[in-house]
């Protein structure tokens, strides 16, 4: 992975330049105990895109950091749809995480069936989204079903989750059972899926059952022969699960059950994760690690200068290196003839627009444009 894309570590030399991508390992996990749900699968790191009755698979190169989904032909993944923007969706990966950031000039995400901005991931995760009538189900791991976990700046998801009001939702099929707390659920016909329907009317991925704070809702993906129904009903737009229903497609059923007070799990877990959240900057080399939030329709000052808007202590960036007013999705971005010059997605600039999943060096600092998120 670029080591540009994590802050140095103590005693590192940090450079001025982004370096040359290097080869990322993904380690398969360790297996661990108590964790009936985890199903095992060998599939390499890919995006799956759902559109009406078709699905395509999309491997991911592991040597690259990041990945773009829109309508542009040079995106990873292109969708002919004029709904959406040339770059509309990036995933990146910091660390050992994926951030997936929105890049699209309209709001039409929604990541494990939550409308925001931005989704944070462990790399060996996976994560469903929903662009607009499109789907992309993100699968970089060789274990499936299982509760995932991402750090907040100042709070850890899984602490979170445990110190939440007790509440689980079990889906029964076939006499196997699949449990969740926090994740989304994945059904259909494809090995990736949590609950694997027996039926060829159904779809390699027919529906996802998922958590928002208002409850636990079930919504249907691609389209099938079999009707997708809550209780007989046939379902078009996403439900919201009580805990006795029993979900059909075709002659398939599968028992649904909750144990605990789902709806104040749900609310507790996922109330404070904002639809429209603002900008930010992170230091991710160079100097100090920090994240400075970034007001809409606001101008900030960039510089080595105590008095700076956002101050960055490295003798590489100028007093007063360059300027940023912060729009909605985007701020633009002036430098101020800076000595060592300030460098957007590795091109000198003296002035552009920058979006979320740039990265911008000031000298040897190197920061990265992204949302300013509660992580969930």
């Amino acid at each position: 992975m670029d080591k540009t894309l994590r802050p140095a570590a103590r005693g590192e030399k940090p450079s001025g330049k982004v370096p040359a991508k290097k080869k990322l390992v993904i380690k398969k996990p360790a297996p661990k105990e108590n964790r009936d749900t985890r199903v095992a699968v060998d599939l390499p790191p890919a995006l799956y895109m759902v559109t009406g009755s078709s699905s395509k698979e999309f491997p991911l190169d592991t040597d690259d950091y990041m990945f773009t989904i829109g309508r542009d032909e040079n995106a990873t993944v292109t969708i002919a749809d004029n709904e959406l923007s040339p770059e509309h969706l990036v995933i990146m990966k910091v660390k050992d995480e994926c951030i997936f950031m929105d890049k699209g000039k309209r709001d039409m995400l929604a990541f494990d069936g939550i409308k925001t901005r931005q989704a944070f991931r462990p790399m060996e995760s996976r994560l469903v989204i929903q662009l607009g009538k499109h789907w992309l189900v993100y699968e970089a791991s060789n274990i499936v079903s299982t509760d995932t976990v991402s750090i907040d700046q100042n709070l850890i998801a899984d602490e979170l989750s445990q110190k939440a009001t007790p509440g689980k939702a079990t889906f029964t099929y076939k006499g196997k059972e699949w449990s969740t707390t926090k994740n989304s659920c994945l059904i259909g016909t494809h090995p990736i899926c949590d609950i694997r329907i027996l039926s060829d009317s159904a779809a390699a991925f027919t529906a996802m059952v998922s958590w928002n704070a208002k409850g636990v809702f079930i919504e249907k993906m691609g389209a099938c022969r079999a009707a997708v129904c809550v209780n007989g009903a046939r379902i078009n737009n996403p439900v919201k699960l009580k805990g006795d229903e029993v979900i059909s497609i075709g002659r398939e059923e599968i028992q649904v059950a909750f144990e605990g007070d789902v709806n104040a799990r749900a609310h507790s877990l996922f109330r404070k994760v904002a639809e429209r959240p603002e900008l930010a900057l992170t230091v991710l080399a160079g100097a100090e690690s920090k994240t400075y939030p970034l007001a809409p329709n606001s101008m900030f000052g960039l510089g080595r200068v105590s008095t700076a808007d956002i101050h960055i202590d490295s003798p590489s960036v100028s007093r007063s290196h360059c300027k940023i007013m912060v729009r909605d999705k985007l701020f633009s971005l002036q430098d101020n003839e800076s000595f060592n010059k300030t460098i957007v997605n590795r091109e000198e600039v003296s002035k552009t627009t920058v979006f979320p999943g740039d990265l911008i060096e000031l000298g040897d600092v190197a920061l990265l444009a992204h949302y300013n998120v509660f992580r969930f």
